[in-house]
Parts: C-alpha cells; sequence; structure tokens
C-alpha cells in the first residue's frame, strides 16, 4: 500500500520527470505521448522487478554490493 502511494505522490507533485510528463500531457490532452510514457514506465519497472528478483535468488552479498553500485553508477548520469 505504500508503494501505492509513494507512486501517486510522485504524480501529482512532480516538477520534471516521466510522471509530469504524464501529468502534463494529459492535461494538454496529448493522449498518444501519455500512451508512451506510461509504456515506457511499465518496461522500467518490469526491468527493475527482474533485476531485484535476480537478486533476492542469489543472496550474496558481491551481488547486492554490485547492484547498489550499479544503481549509485546510474544516478550520477
Amino acid at each position: 500500500m505504500r508503494l501505492v502511494g509513494v507512486i501517486i505522490g510522485e504524480l501529482l507533485i512532480s516538477k520534471m520527470g516521466i510522471y509530469y510528463l504524464i501529468m502534463y500531457d494529459s492535461q494538454v490532452f496529448n493522449i498518444n505521448l501519455v500512451i508512451t510514457s506510461v509504456f515506457v514506465l511499465a518496461i522500467i519497472s518490469s526491468i527493475l522487478y527482474y533485476i531485484i528478483n535476480y537478486f533476492e535468488k542469489n543472496k550474496t552479498v558481491e551481488n547486492i554490493h554490485s547492484f547498489f553500485t550499479i544503481v549509485l553508477f546510474l544516478e550520477t548520469y
């Protein structure tokens, strides 16, 4: 339930990013970009789900450390 609250909160108050793109384009009736944004969001969430699922199945310290290294690397760009 908390995850749903976080997603809805991001959707309503974001000033940039994909949530902002969804809200702005829905207000100006650009349905093609809204559908594309939701599709991209679904792809990103599916990829993250499979990455986290992989690391949960292989619970080693090295895998968890490498995952957070990748996440920190992606945040810098």
